[in-house]
């Protein structure tokens, strides 16, 4: 070529320019299909990782119930959930109103990935309600830890008010879940218990059972726990088909009490519930949240699944934890 008196990278450029016109419409779409992938995956990684963030802080305080997620963009809204290495793999046709596909996501994990049978096959109105609640309480936690605020206005406005005026029992049982969910209650003990009935009913789906008398007794121990006035007495013991537990109300009195003293009342007094029961959630604040956790570190510790502190509406430091017998034999892990 340069011997021609026309250099090699005149040539080249010239072959580029001219392929750059001739292709130029299969570069630009080219172009466009790059932006429109990159989006894609920002716009996935940003949704993914907030509501991946919520869910492992949920998750501190109830157990690993929920699986992280991937988003798997479509060209259609249609798809099941999957399973992968431990992971929910979510497909939702893409949108770029990113605070609408916040809720897409989040709505369509909960309603795949936990409490399946319950979202499924629960058919009484008020079990529905309730379900409806934890399923918004528990997407507002998440999306609250969002960088966005317009997330979780987006579902308040779009769906939460407008659920709520047609279905006048939503907003009650919505207002209480708040509730649990304000004295430490809704990570830490209600939704580990409809996560392990619902998984009782997977594994047992044709057990004869009352699941609209189970779970609102669940529930109504739990509202009378987070309702209960100073020296009110309330029921803490259920037992059913599927599971039981106890709720023990640890008192101010055991500050006062010498180490023997607390010994013989409390530490007898758990013992005898777990093998009523198999599983105790112990709640204490203020003065009684250190000596309640040393009797269970020094005479207890063995039975202990995990324990959780918290700051209770009052400005009291709270503690809550789980008991269960053969604790060590109880694995932390989901499967999908």
């Amino acid at each position: 070529m340069e011997a021609l008196g026309v250099p090699a990278l005149v040539i080249l450029i010239v072959v580029i320019v001219w392929l750059a016109i001739k292709y130029r419409h299969d570069f630009k779409e080219l172009g466009e299909e790059g932006k429109e992938w990159f989006r894609k995956w920002k716009d996935g990684h940003e949704i993914a990782g907030t509501l991946n963030k919520g869910f492992k802080l949920i998750n501190s305080e109830a157990g690993e119930i929920f699986l992280p997620l991937e988003i798997d963009f479509k060209e259609e809204a249609s798809g099941s959930v999957t399973s992968k290495d431990k992971k929910w793999i979510v497909p939702i046709k893409y949108d770029e109103d990113i605070p609408k596909e916040y809720t897409k996501v989040i709505e369509k994990y909960l309603k795949n990935c936990f409490i399946r049978y319950l979202h499924e096959f629960a058919e009484d109105r008020n079990i529905r309600s309730l379900i409806r609640s934890t399923d918004i309480v528990i997407v507002e936690k998440v999306l609250s830890g969002s960088k966005r605020k317009a997330p979780l206005d987006y579902f308040r406005i779009k769906i939460v008010v407008p659920e709520i005026k047609e279905d006048p029992k939503l907003k009650e049982y919505y207002n209480l879940v708040k509730r649990i969910d304000e004295m430490g209650l809704l990570t830490r003990i209600f939704i580990p218990l409809l996560d392990k009935t619902d998984r009782e009913l997977l594994t047992n789906p044709t057990k004869e059972v009352d699941l609209s008398r189970t779970i609102m007794q669940i529930f109504d121990i739990l509202v009378k726990v987070a309702t209960k006035e100073k020296g009110g007495k309330i029921p803490t013991v259920f037992k059913s088909e599927l599971i039981s537990f106890c709720i023990v109300l640890i008192s101010s009195e055991i500050a006062v009490m010498p180490e023997g003293m607390r010994k013989d009342v409390y530490v007898a007094r758990l013992q005898e519930k777990i093998q009523d029961v198999n599983t105790v959630y112990i709640l204490a604040a203020g003065l009684a949240l250190e000596p309640t956790r040393e009797i269970v570190e020094k005479y207890l510790n063995k039975l202990k699944v995990r324990e959780s502190t918290y700051i209770l509406p009052s400005g009291k430091k709270a503690i809550c934890i789980l008991l269960q017998e053969e604790a060590r034999a109880i694995s932390s892990s989901r499967k999908c």
